[in-house]
């Protein structure tokens, strides 16, 4: 049986990619597909996720449990979901870890530690493709500050010039991975329509990097 498309969406607070990820189940009511998310999707990550957005660890442990929460995930859901050629479609993953942890705190030391967890949890079932729902921090944080249905969290709550360097992060890992970009500035519809053309490509076996 082949194995299912992994796919990983991603990008900076506020940028809608969570709004889109839970549309999915409508734009594509035929395929099967594994929503999940990061930290999260599995009793382990679930708790990661509580210790993490609300006790605000020291930097080393919040990059270590993160990376905790991805091995749980992957060996648990992810691994057998594609193995039974079910489609994954994960809202955040390791582009995150390297945009925030590396890059916007600032541990540029961490990098080889980073490929080598990488290497480690993911055990050859790397995504095949990242989608970056990209724009510009100011933007995004004023809709995620007006949006009374988002819970605002403690990476939210974080100066702009760290988001700023968040968005550098993302744009650094994608250019050694196949991804695409999504210009999510543009109103809502717009973005879905392009993110689920995006997706059907991926699904269909028709995408190619830009």
């Amino acid at each position: 049986m082949p194995r299912g498309k992994f796919i990983v969406i991603d990008g900076g607070e506020g940028a809608g990619k969570t709004t889109f990820i839970r549309s999915i189940p409508e734009l594509f009511p035929d395929r099967q597909i594994c929503l999940v998310r990061e930290p999260g999707g599995t009793l382990v990550g679930e708790d990661v996720r509580r210790l993490l957005f609300e006790k605000g660890p020291k930097p080393l442990t919040e990059f270590l449990l993160f990376w905790s929460a991805r091995a749980q995930l992957m060996k648990e859901v992810v691994m057998p979901a594609l193995d039974s050629g079910v489609h994954v479609v994960t809202d955040r993953f390791d582009s995150s870890t390297h945009a925030y942890q590396l890059v916007a705190r600032n541990n540029p030391g961490w990098r080889t530690l980073f490929y080598e967890m990488r290497r480690i949890c993911l055990e050859g079932y790397a995504p095949d493709v990242y989608v970056i729902f990209d724009g510009d921090p100011e933007v995004f944080l004023s809709r995620r500050h007006v949006d009374s249905t988002e819970t605002i969290n403690r990476f939210d709550r974080e100066k702009l010039d760290f988001h700023r360097r968040v968005r550098r992060g993302f744009n650094e890992f994608i250019e050694q991975f196949p991804h695409d970009v999504v210009d999510a500035e543009r109103p809502p519809d717009d973005v879905r329509k392009s993110a689920s053309e995006i997706i059907r490509r991926v699904l269909e076996g028709t995408w190619r990097p830009a």
